[in-house]
């Protein structure tokens, strides 16, 4: 039993010890080893978060790119696709331009007419209420209160726009966008659902009329057609068509868009209000996606947007972008084809971030651009327009910038990656960040204070089991050599 008692004796003595030294430790230096597993921990966690985004962003990049230098692609962007959409939209907008036209003339002539007038008017109601190719037709709107005034059903005039907002979403909003106190002029393309219960694409141009009538109302013309009338060139091939959303849905993306060099949205996978429209001049210009298409025709380079608020469902979205390129084999000039768009809703980012192991109840990782903004969704009420410019997000941008200051071999000043301070609600936290390349985005990691005494005791349990399968693992080893050295002693005799 001599293997064995010594080991009773000296185990238990070294457990006592540094029980003793590390309880000690704790208490003078008020949990310095704990807040250190702590830092490491939240390091830990903001680093592994930043990798998968990093590796996420690279494969939806790999996506864009992919697509991009596909020659199916390429073929969408063919000169004859755009010039049929060219053709029949502009076929279409003149017919509302020139309704326009004559009712500003006839109103112009005719200044003591009211609305109710007008409609009595034979004569005005056929300049009003024209064909637009072989079965489309033009309906005559107030344009300030949304109420239909001309239509060849009588049973729509006075209905509202309103009416239809539910049941043909992509419609209400091309016609709202006109109405208010200032026309605008909106086109776009559109679901329609035909009597027989079947759905079917047109195309809309809506056309303000310059004139008021004597009760000081005004108009705006919607011109409107299938697209079918047109041979549905301006579709893609049904295969091609099928290959497209099939691997924007597979992928996960919110919606795959193409705009051609001029900015024109020529195909979306899910219809989007977008298309048909033009993101340099029209309604969308000032969209995250207009801002997205001008960047990637200005550097030809693949792109990630920041997280915005985006369409009608309002939920933070992202954009990646890459142009179609066409380089010329005697000059290797690049010419700008399109621009590939991928949509992307911000919760599959979002996903990537959950983590509530070890960062108590009021633990969370979140991103964060170098303008302050949030990239993910927070745990915390946080105004949208508010920004975040904790200590935290101000040492993960400065470790950003060090990077690339070192490669240029620079003098930097190093900052902590962890340590404690205050978040952006105002609480005394724990934290830790880590920067994600070519993103200007960061990862911060961080746990309430309030938690960290869960923490440091969940630490001393997994110390103090540690210790305890040491000295379970040695209470059997010192007992089969105490066995293994008698067996020897009796051989012996």
């Amino acid at each position: 039993m001599r293997v064995f008692s010594f080991f009773m004796k000296g185990g238990i003595a070294l457990i006592l010890a540094t029980m003793l030294i590390l309880g000690s430790y704790n208490v003078f230096t008020k949990n310095d080893l704990l807040k250190g597993q702590a830092f490491l921990q939240l390091t830990s966690v903001a680093e592994s978060k930043a990798d998968r985004v990093e590796k996420f962003l690279e494969e939806r990049k790999a996506d864009a790119v992919f697509l991009s230098e596909s020659e199916d692609v390429r073929d969408i962007f063919d000169k004859k696709l755009i010039k049929d959409i060219d053709l029949m939209t502009a076929k279409i907008q003149n017919v509302a331009e020139k309704t326009s036209s004559e009712m500003k003339e006839y109103i112009d002539k005719h200044p003591d007419m009211t609305v109710e007038d007008l409609q009595n008017s034979d004569e005005f109601q056929s300049i009003a209420v024209q064909k637009v190719g072989n079965t489309g037709y033009t309906v005559i709107f107030d344009s300030k209160s949304g109420f239909v005034r001309f239509h060849y059903q009588k049973d729509w005039i006075g209905k509202s726009i309103e009416s239809i907002r539910e049941s043909l979403p992509n419609l209400f909003k091309i016609l709202d966008e006109s109405i208010g106190p200032t026309c605008i002029e909106t086109h776009g393309f559109y679901l329609w659902k035909d009597p027989d219960g079947k759905t079917n694409e047109k195309f809309l141009h809506q056309s303000c009329v310059d004139a008021r009538t004597a009760d000081n109302v005004t108009f705006v013309v919607s011109a409107t057609t299938y697209v079918s009338e047109y041979g549905g060139s301006i579709k893609l091939a049904s295969d091609l068509d099928f290959d497209m959303r099939s691997f924007a849905n597979g992928k996960g993306y919110t919606d795959l868009i193409f705009i051609n060099s001029d900015g024109d949205v020529i195909w979306t996978a899910e219809e989007h209000n977008e298309l048909g429209t033009n993101l340099l001049t029209g309604v969308y210009n000032n969209s995250l996606l207009a801002r997205m298409f001008s960047e990637a025709k200005k550097n030809l380079g693949v792109g990630i947007s920041d997280s915005e608020i985006y369409g009608a469902r309002g939920k933070l979205n992202i954009f990646i972008t890459a142009p179609v390129i066409d380089v010329d084999n005697v000059t290797g000039k690049k010419n700008l084809v399109g621009v590939i768009a991928l949509r992307l809703d911000n919760d599959k980012i979002a996903d990537l971030l959950v983590s509530d192991v070890g960062l108590g109840d009021e633990g969370e990782v979140y991103i964060v651009n170098r303008e302050g903004r949030s990239i993910s969704p927070l745990k915390f009420e946080h105004k949208p327009d508010e920004k975040i410019e904790t200590n935290r997000v101000k040492n993960c941008f400065r470790d950003y910038d060090n990077y690339y200051s070192s490669l240029r071999g620079e003098e930097i000043n190093e900052v902590e990656n962890a340590g404690a301070g205050i978040n952006y609600a105002g609480e005394k936290v724990f934290g830790a960040h880590d920067y994600i390349l070519k993103s200007n985005w960061c990862v911060i990691a961080e746990m309430d204070l309030k938690d960290f005494p869960d923490s440091a005791i969940y630490l001393n349990k997994i110390l103090g089991i540690v210790i305890l399968i040491l000295f379970v693992f040695g209470f059997f080893v010192s007992l089969a050599l105490d066995s293994l050295y008698k067996i020897k002693k009796g051989n012996a005799k």
